[in-house]
């Protein structure tokens, strides 16, 4: 390759490259991450000059959003099925892990009167628990 033929290219490609990196980065999802998102966002722009910007819409507007590729990144609550990922060309990882508070809206129970054990909450997620188990009349339990 002679020189001339050379610097059009890698000028071209320079050029190519910087357009791809001077636009605003888009993402969209989950409200549970939004705070510490925000967080994120500033001191990324802090140290880059790069521009991030998050609509935080709830997890299933971010991955309706992400699969349209209407953003650039989704996040949610749930991670999606591997299968689903593959079928798209998308990864998934954690980013941000929060806790989960049970709440219970029983007739004639008293603030902690129940007591939630790790493994009662595991099964109860899992699907293994269906019946809250009480004296009380029988109703499905259900996580949402």
């Amino acid at each position: 390759m002679t020189k001339h033929f050379k610097l059009p290219i890698i000028f071209t490609a320079l050029v190519v490259a910087t357009q791809c990196f001077a636009g605003e980065t888009r993402g969209a999802g989950s409200t549970f991450v939004s705070p510490v998102m925000a967080k994120w966002i500033d001191a990324y722009k802090a140290k880059t000059g790069n521009t991030v910007s998050y609509q935080s819409v709830g997890s299933s507007i971010g991955v309706g959003l992400i699969k349209k590729a209407a953003v650039d990144f989704g996040t949610s609550d749930m991670p999606l099925d591997p299968k689903e990922l593959d079928k798209l060309g998308m990864v998934q990882f954690p980013i941000v892990i929060g806790g989960v508070v049970p709440v219970v809206n029983i007739a004639g129970v008293k603030p902690g009167q129940i007591q939630f054990t790790g493994q009662l909450l595991a099964d109860i997620y899992l699907g293994k628990v269906s019946n809250r188990g009480t004296t009380r009349p029988s109703r499905r339990s259900i996580p949402i």
